[in-house]
């Protein structure tokens, strides 16, 4: 057997009908979108044609769409560029001899966020605390790993101004009850006046099968990236709500409505546009089949091993397990040996050496979270790779807790 790829959570294989998609765009119909020649009409009507791809598959409007580089600079730019835009708002209400609630009392801007949330999304929150623009509120969540909506609920506050809450964990795969969120805002955004209101942000960059409707699912702000769901890097989304403060955290040139400068990667943005065309639901069924023989299975045949997070509240395809008497780095590399590609975390973070944010707040000790490792299917995954892996994995637990002289 071939080597098998089971970390898709880090990057998927791009589609061949997206890399079609995006031949021409290379060397045949390379314009700008900004020149005013015919290469740079062509290159416009293409751009378009993307945006409104994206829009429809989100229930926005193509205005609201606003392409990027991927998933961590939208975090970056929606966390920012709205603390900034409400800053923003606030001197010019000021400067018209009219204050805020939150002016008067000199109070900053509270942000609600998850401890478990992505790198992209916790730094950018601890830079403007250290700034001094808002001060943040970082949520732990449950051993299951979802945030406990009561808890969620009491920790609104009266100058809470911006949540940013993930929809799914990148490392343990576990789901967040982001309507019940999006639900709990719009009730308390109605009994605030207009310029208290609260703004509603979510990282989709995992929730690839989830239902992507904006209003829906009350969210004024969601991040993603194409190469999560099949098509190339380079190549993201920030979705922004009409009416919705928010000022760039970088300026030159007005392409994308002045709020992320810089000549689109139009090659990129046609792939990802493209892979979203060809998302369907028969993908998730068949690879959530795969997910739930992993887990059966390896919780069945391996003793000592443990899921890490819910079972249930989880997206199709991310299975986090932990091994007692088994270091999960020297796991994942005896699996690459026998030709399995997994991970011991968010490969975002590769380098550090503390355990995993996210397991230890979901109440895991060092040594059980360092005994984990993600596997992450994909649909180009099939069955018999699944069952091999299987095997591979109950050999190398036993020959690793062997050498350790750890006997579960």
């Amino acid at each position: 057997m071939n080597s098998v790829y089971f970390d898709n959570a880090s990057s998927t294989p791009v589609d061949k009908e997206v890399l079609k998609a995006m031949e021409p765009l290379w060397r045949k119909d390379f314009g700008n979108p900004l020149s005013i020649h015919s290469f740079g009409e062509k290159a416009r009507k293409t751009l378009k044609k993307s945006r409104k791809t994206v829009a429809n598959f989100l229930g926005a409007e193509e205005e609201e769409i606003i392409f990027t580089s991927g998933a961590t600079e939208s975090n970056n730019l929606a966390i920012k560029g709205v603390i900034n835009g409400i800053k923003n708002t606030e001197l010019r209400i000021k400067n018209d001899e009219f204050q805020t609630t939150n002016n008067k009392k000199g109070e900053k801007p509270r942000i609600i966020t998850l401890k478990i949330e992505h790198h992209s999304i916790t730094r950018p929150c601890e830079e403007t605390q250290k700034l001094g623009l808002a001060e943040i509120d970082f949520l732990s969540v449950e051993n299951n790993g979802i945030l406990n909506i009561e808890k969620f609920r009491q920790a609104i506050k009266k100058n809470t101004r911006l949540v940013s809450i993930m929809a799914v964990n990148n490392e343990v795969g576990t789901i967040q009850p982001i309507r019940k969120i999006g639900h709990i805002i719009v009730q308390e955004n109605a009994r605030r006046n207009k310029d208290e209101k609260i703004y509603f942000h979510t990282d989709m960059a995992q929730a690839y099968g989830l239902n992507y409707k904006m209003n829906d699912l009350k969210i004024d702000l969601a991040s993603f990236s194409g190469h999560k769901f099949y098509g190339p890097k380079g190549a993201g989304v920030l979705y922004i709500r009409k009416g919705t403060p928010f000022y760039p955290i970088a300026h030159g040139g007005m392409q994308e409505n002045g709020m992320r400068p810089g000549t689109q990667n139009l090659p990129a943005i046609v792939g990802m546009a493209k892979a979203i065309e060809i998302l369907n639901e028969e993908d998730v069924q068949k690879v959530g089949k795969l997910q739930s023989i992993l887990i059966d299975r390896i919780l069945a045949e391996i003793p000592g091993s443990f899921l890490n997070g819910s079972r249930e509240e989880r997206i199709y395809n991310n299975v986090n397990f932990g091994f007692r008497g088994v270091e999960g780095e020297s796991l994942a590399l005896k699996l690459s040996e026998q030709g399995f590609a997994v991970a011991t975390g968010s490969t975002c973070a590769v380098g550090m050496e503390e355990a995993s944010h996210v397991l230890t707040d979901m109440g895991l000790n060092l040594q059980q979270a360092r005994s984990s490792i993600r596997i992450t299917l994909g649909r180009q995954n099939v069955e018999k790779e699944v069952r091999a892996f299987i095997k591979a994995l109950k050999t190398s637990v036993n020959q690793l807790r062997n050498i350790a002289g750890n006997h579960v």
